[in-house]
């Protein structure tokens, strides 16, 4: 039985239909675009401008406090720099306790005192000199706001903590290391569990963490350390140095391992597309330097011309088909609204 336009489910590419056949105005297609939230109405343009002229006003703010510091930091007494931040920094807390942390201004004055803890602390740094490594900054910055991001239920601040526990880590790590491949192993566990973590707290129906912006984020970040952590693995395969690390030989297993657990669950379970593209890029990437690896290992007998023209083809193929999957996926979610 054939089902009437009209009956079927309201989609973008539907609704498109209809206005092309002459069942839908343009007017009245674009009502409905904006019910079905495919086209922002106006509240939420207006929400958005609010969201967005509160951040650019807290991060002005916080630049100008450190370029005050940078500009007259000769001139002023090591007790007023700290007096001066402290003040600011109570002030932000008493704006926050006043405003309320449900409310999206108390929640930016929360976040503004948790940045001008780390200016604290780096004036501090500078005014007696204390030699202190970038990571004890960095962690210590987390540990001094880790109160405030618990009872501040604000997307960003928890952001916030794993940018600071990423530089912390990463900084301490960097120091004395043969290799990277220690140091893009615990960022990438570090990222990858933030993202499941932060992933299934979203779906236990944590409303604060409903934000996809984090995630996308958090994501970029791990593909970016196990991506690195695979071109380690080409660029010392076949392991001929007794002075690799232990861990190495396993990265194919990591990347391809994570790699098909995120195109599960968010070509299945969860609609994100922007981490799907992600994930096909890595692939993309990760198969194209391998390529390249074998290419150049037998370069005297491919030829140079003939492996320009392999590997450009297989650039090509692989992004032909990784285009239409996510087409394909994109449509199959369209459908399923």
């Amino acid at each position: 039985m054939e089902i009437h336009p009209l009956d079927e489910q309201a989609t973008a590419s539907s609704l498109r239909e209809l206005a092309h056949s002459g069942h839908l105005s343009q007017p009245a297609l674009e009502r409905a675009l904006i019910l079905i939230g495919q086209i922002p109405s106006a509240d939420r343009w207006r929400s958005l401008l609010n969201i967005a002229l509160l951040a650019l006003g807290a991060s002005f703010m916080v630049s100008g406090i450190v370029f005050f510091f940078a500009y007259n930091w000769v001139d002023l007494p090591a007790f007023f720099k700290f007096g001066l931040i402290e003040a600011a920094i109570l002030l932000c807390v008493g704006l926050a306790t006043y405003l309320k942390l449900d409310t999206l201004a108390g929640k930016t004055a929360l976040m503004v005192a948790a940045v001008l803890v780390g200016i604290l602390q780096a004036v501090y740094g500078q005014v007696y000199q204390t030699g202190a490594d970038s990571y004890q900054l960095f962690l210590g910055w987390a540990i001094l706001v880790f109160g405030w991001v618990l009872v501040s239920r604000h997307a960003p601040l928890w952001f916030l903590l794993l940018i600071l526990l990423n530089l912390g880590v990463g900084a301490y790590l960097s120091m004395g290391l043969r290799s990277n491949v220690e140091l893009e192993t615990v960022l990438f566990v570090l990222n990858a569990t933030a993202l499941f973590v932060w992933e299934y707290a979203r779906q236990r129906g944590i409303a604060w963490l409903s934000a996809r912006w984090p995630m996308r984020l958090i994501a970029c970040a791990a593909f970016l350390a196990v991506v690195m952590l695979m071109f380690e693995f080409l660029s010392g395969y076949p392991f001929t140095d007794t002075a690799s690390p232990a861990l190495l030989p396993f990265a194919p297993v990591v990347y391809f391992g994570f790699a098909g657990i995120v195109l599960f669950l968010y070509s299945r379970a969860i609609s994100d597309l922007f981490i799907l593209t992600i994930t096909a890029f890595s692939l993309v990437v990760v198969i194209t330097a391998g390529l390249l690896r074998f290419t150049f290992n037998s370069s005297s007998e491919l030829g140079g011309a003939f492996s320009a023209l392999y590997i450009g083809g297989a650039i090509v193929v692989q992004m032909a088909v990784a285009f239409y999957w996510l087409q394909k996926v994109a449509r199959s979610k369209e459908r399923s609204q």
